[in-house]
């Protein structure tokens, strides 16, 4: 999400002292062997009490939990907020137009809160059917004024009272700021103001929503970072390698007229519908048709600072799977994907740290529906869940409290519980049951499942983070990844040393870094200009673990790319863009 307002903080275990030095070696210990391990699944101590994600019904009253004792240590106070306010999201002029008389006698601060608000639930990553939008008061105070002033300025109170703002609960004992929803009537408002299908669509404008100017035009991608700094050649020369996205656009315009009219019978696509719209209307202004009733135009990429690259304003890169199926689906055109990319990359480094990979390869060689079956979810849980833990994500649903000395419940929403918590609430919901106590009570039974099973891979992720700290990482203020891309080691050192409380936060960072520089880096040199016409393809579109190109990519490509970085494990492989079963919630509109 744009606007974190959760610090978490690792289950791992660390050294005793305060403050370990950085250019201390800690390697892991030898030997690999995983035990079996038989646990009667039981339900955790039920006089624990836990909050449930964002989702229910939002409140205009301050909670109780606002009156507890504020001395008491909050894991906002020992780590800075990492939100901000966006401050550009591109909207027609008749969408903006209809946005500013719902917000007329509003302060500027308070519009630019709430079209913040909006523009986040908007988003690609949060298009679920009630997505909150944590903002910190901490954000909200450097944004719009100092402490006591900026709730002033910032009618927040004014908004709920109008209807145009829903706000969930907070709590100070476990650093949670409240949470932000735009009513689903708003949502659905802003539908009928896209341009799908008018023949104007080209000559439209487009406005900030942000600042309110009008957008003369969309400037080309950047070879440079926000110093000015050129990027790395691998990741520059990925961007100057896609020269042009070609896709159908009487099948995109079919797929988004299909969602347009199923909105009225599935609430829930609006929020999908809303950002393939936006998408398509940033991209057909400049489309230029080439024949056969496929179109092209330039795209406009960014980097990220872990080294992906992304396609600016959404594009084809984050509209929804069933777009682009549209999109693509013509002669010659295939997409690939990296085949469990981030399991084998994390294996791979495994290796390098000389850590037991036995768990890695059960994984791997095994059918992922058995083992989510065992745990008792489904296989989209289970490698959400997967995916979190290589990331560094605590499985439990604890922190730490470091002035407290000991560790304090929380409520489900960091990444593994979280995902947990969803997937109870969908089950029951498909029994008509919707009560909360009943979801918390299913899902914490799913958690100590998936915390059983993923046992052996915590205590080899142990070793791995102290291994990539303390040795590969050992007396250095800067390390780069395979794209080139640099991370600053400094950030967490306190005079050459890590402080406990910033080790959780740079394991899983430092982890991320590698892993998906490692995996982007691959992308990137299939990419480049170079192996394009070597092998006779062309890309013309990036996928982060993939790619859609026009010809197929060679088994000599990939094989040079493998030798390239020494990676044996990675196998590019063609892939169905969009799944039967996503294809078919589409079609049920």
């Amino acid at each position: 999400m744009i606007s974190a307002c959760y610090y978490e903080n690792s289950d791992l275990s660390l050294p005793s002292d305060d403050n370990i030095n950085a250019n201390s070696q800690m390697l892991p210990a030898s030997g690999c062997s995983i035990d079996s391990i038989n646990v009667k699944y039981m339900l955790a101590d039920n006089s624990l009490s836990f909050n449930s994600p964002a989702g229910h019904t939002p409140t205009t009253e301050a909670p109780a939990s606002k009156q507890s004792n504020t001395k008491q240590a909050t894991k906002a106070k020992d780590r800075k907020p990492t939100s901000y306010i966006m401050n550009r999201f591109p909207v027609n002029w008749r969408l903006y137009s209809y946005l500013i008389v719902l917000v007329k006698g509003f302060n500027k601060p308070t519009r630019e809160f709430w079209f913040h608000v909006l523009a986040c639930s908007l988003l690609p990553q949060n298009l679920k059917e009630e997505e909150w939008i944590p903002v910190p008061r901490e954000t909200i105070n450097k944004e719009w004024g100092k402490k006591g002033e900026a709730h002033r300025k910032v009618d927040i109170e004014g908004l709920i009272q109008a209807g145009l703002l829903e706000r969930d609960y907070y709590s100070i004992e476990n650093g949670k700021c409240y949470y932000y929803t735009i009513p689903s009537n708003i949502l659905m408002g802003c539908m009928g103001f896209y341009y799908i299908l008018e023949p104007q669509i080209q000559a439209i404008d487009f406005y900030n929503l942000m600042t309110g100017k009008k957008i003369e035009k969309f400037k080309g991608s950047k070879l440079y970072d926000e110093n000015r700094h050129p990027l790395p050649e691998l990741v520059s020369s990925a961007i100057k390698g896609m020269k042009r996205h070609v896709f159908h656009l009487a099948q995109v315009e079919a797929q988004l007229a299909k969602a347009q009219a199923g909105i009225q019978n599935k609430p829930q696509l609006n929020r999908k519908y809303a950002n393939d719209a936006r998408c398509f209307e940033l991209i057909a202004r400049r489309c230029r048709p080439i024949g056969n009733g496929l179109v092209e135009y330039i795209p406009i990429y960014e980097h990220q600072k872990y080294g992906r690259i992304t396609e600016k304003e959404g594009g084809l890169q984050s509209c929804s799977r069933a777009m682009k199926k549209a999109a693509f689906s013509f002669p010659n055109c295939y997409n690939y994907d990296l085949k469990s990319s981030q399991m084998y990359i994390l294996k791979w480094w495994f290796e390098k740290a000389n850590v037991c990979t036995q768990f890695i390869d059960n994984y791997l060689a095994s059918d992922k529906a058995e083992w989510a079956k065992e745990i008792g979810i489904s296989v989209d849980c289970l490698k959400n869940c997967m995916y979190a833990k290589f990331f560094g994500a605590s499985s439990t649903s604890e922190y730490w409290d470091y002035k407290a000395g000991k560790y304090k419940q929380e409520s489900f929403e960091k990444a593994v519980p979280h995902y947990i918590w969803e997937e109870a609430r969908r089950q029951l919901e498909s029994k008509n049951i919707t009560n909360e106590d009943e979801v918390d009570r299913l899902a914490l039974i799913l958690l100590n499942k998936f915390t059983v099973f993923v046992r052996p891979l915590d205590l080899e992720l142990k070793k791995f983070y102290k291994w990539l700290v303390f040795t590969y990482c050992k007396g250095k203020k800067r390390v780069k990844n395979l794209t080139g891309m640099t991370f600053d080691l400094e950030e967490y050192q306190d005079k050459g040393n890590y402080p406990k409380k910033n080790l959780s936060t740079l394991n899983r960072k430092l982890t991320s870094f590698f892993l998906q520089g490692t995996e982007a880096a691959f992308i990137h040199f299939l990419t480049t200009e170079e192996v394009q016409t070597k092998y006779s393809y062309e890309v013309i579109s990036n996928q982060h673990d993939g790619l859609v190109t026009i010809g197929q990519v060679s088994k000599d490509a990939v094989q040079e790319a493998k030798e390239h970085f020494g990676i044996a494990y990675f196998d590019l492989v063609e892939k169905d863009i969009c799944s039967k079963e996503e294809e078919n919630w589409w079609l049920s509109t």
